[in-house]
């Protein structure tokens, strides 16, 4: 990845497309702020506004990309956005959290923020600069982590207390939440812990 990110403290990968030619690109987000966008020939390094360990990264529909990046003492966050118009990105919004470790943008450009120390959602919508949070999850596990916005609305995120892991769906218009299982006769007892989002809008799951 070269120079820029020699060192770097983590390195998180997210797919993305280039939203002029539609070609496959990779967002790598830099612990030390702002990320990576890899082109299969060259990365370019996207700076943000402030420093800190953005590690939260991902594109929306419309080809804009999101970082979270925490501010000192992980004491609420900045919400920047990068529409691929110049070496560094903007602050859409500051937000109340603590701590982020993934983001992902729904097909109604609302951005879904699980907040793992606070054990709660947060739901950013940038169109009307409205943020709603979402709790029901200390029945699961006393973090969550990692989201996906599935295209058809769902959207999925794992949830643990460091000795059980589970991934819960929040249902689209009720918000309801309930655990990813297999069919029933298949695997008793058996839960999904982790999950991705392929190029298609799906959730993947393991």
């Amino acid at each position: 990845l070269g120079v820029i990110a020699r060192g770097d403290a983590m390195l998180n990968l997210r797919h993305g497309r280039q939203p002029i030619t539609g070609g496959e690109i990779g967002l790598v987000s830099l612990s030390r702020g702002g990320f990576l966008v890899l082109d299969g020939e060259q990365s370019r390094h996207v700076r943000s506004p402030h420093t800190g360990e953005g590690w939260a990264v991902e594109q929306g529909a419309d080809g804009q990309v999101w970082q979270l990046i925490p501010k000192p003492g992980n004491k609420g966050g900045w919400l920047c956005r990068w529409a691929w118009d110049g070496e560094a990105t903007t602050i859409a919004a500051e937000l109340e959290l603590r701590y982020v470790f993934t983001l992902d943008v729904a097909p109604d450009g609302r951005i879904w923020l699980p907040d793992f120390t606070r054990n709660l959602m947060v739901i950013h919508d940038p169109a009307s600069g409205q943020t709603q949070e979402l709790g029901g999850f200390a029945e699961f596990g006393t973090h969550i982590r990692n989201v996906v916005c599935a295209a058809d609305g769902w959207v999925y995120v794992t949830a643990t207390n460091y000795q059980l892991s589970m991934l819960l769906a929040i249902a689209p218009g009720t918000q309801a939440i309930t655990i990813v299982t297999l069919a029933e006769g298949l695997a008793a007892g058996f839960r999904f812990t982790q999950v991705v989002k392929d190029g298609a809008g799906q959730a993947l799951t393991t």
